[in-house]
């Protein structure tokens, strides 16, 4: 009975340990966001080897942002992350990891620094000196006006009116009975026609497409993820098989360029343009490989 005892109270305390120092992380965290020198990336995921990956690319995309915004001649790939902290938390059966630099380490001023130059470049107002009242002239009566006889104006004479003949109607002709138009022919450009997908895997493929940049279709990934729409997807250092993956392509911006099929890296479908495409053909860009299910 005593064993028992001992038992449930160290299951009660460790439970009680793990609460605290989850509460701990979560505080934590908030104290780095309200932080102003730190950019951060948070995911949650049922791995944290996948919550990490989509911390990252989610903090990738944000120095981005804040680069660009600071006019700053850079911009960050999936492999650009330098002197990145991470916290772990435990949140049910999925994993919380939040990613987080200093703003220095990439050149970006932190807000609190721009706080900082603002106070200092702003002096007090110095107190002007009060204007001396100045005499004022004396004011001169005007003369009075001298009125001059006005003319009478003399009525103009009048044009008469000119009597007009009166005009012949005029016959509007009957319109003829509107003639149908020709069918035309609409040739079928979707995205599931001829690709060999199924109508499902065509509408994740052209969500996918209509994604502004990396961030939004990381996002729209993760979701697909959960769904079980998509098997896995990741940066292409962490990618098992080029030629069994779909891609997504995006500019130095990190904007969406354009969703790439499987296959051979210069044998694949552009689902944007409709014609042939290959991953070699965007060398120097940023890509995410991807995984769909059957």
């Amino acid at each position: 009975m005593k064993l028992r005892l001992i038992i449930a109270l160290l299951l009660i305390t460790a439970g009680i340990g793990s609460v605290s120092a989850q509460k701990t992380e979560a505080k934590q965290i908030n104290m780095i966001k309200l932080d102003g020198r730190y950019l951060y990336g948070e995911a949650t995921m049922p791995t944290e080897a996948e919550a990490k990956e989509a911390a990252d690319i989610t903090l990738i995309n944000y120095i981005n942002d804040k680069l660009k915004e600071h006019h700053i001649d850079r911009r960050l790939g999936l492999d650009g992350l330098e002197q990145t902290q991470y916290i772990t938390v435990k949140r049910g059966a999925n994993i919380r990891v939040f990613a987080y630099v200093e703003c220095s380490v990439y050149g970006i001023p932190s807000a609190a620094s721009q706080a900082a130059a603002v106070t200092e470049t702003s002096a007090p107002a110095q107190p002007q000196p009060k204007p001396q009242p100045q005499p004022q002239p004396v004011a001169q009566a005007p003369a009075a006006p001298v009125e001059t006889p006005r003319q009478q104006p003399q009525p103009e004479p009048q044009p008469q009116p000119v009597a007009q003949a009166p005009a012949a109607p005029v016959e509007t002709p009957r319109p003829s009975a509107p003639q149908p138009a020709p069918k035309q022919q609409v040739p079928d450009r979707s995205i599931a026609s001829g690709s060999g997908l199924s109508a499902w895997q065509a509408e994740a493929i052209e969500e996918l497409l209509r994604t502004p940049n990396l961030n939004s279709a990381a996002q729209l990934l993760n979701e697909f993820r959960g769904a079980r729409k998509v098997l896995a997807f990741g940066s292409p250092k962490e990618c098992p098989d080029a030629s069994k993956c779909f891609w997504v392509v995006f500019d130095n911006n990190l904007n969406t360029i354009t969703v790439l099929s499987n296959g051979d890296n210069d044998v694949r479908h552009n689902f944007k343009t409709g014609s042939s495409d290959g991953l070699g053909n965007y060398s120097g860009s940023t890509a995410v490989w991807f995984m769909l299910s059957k």
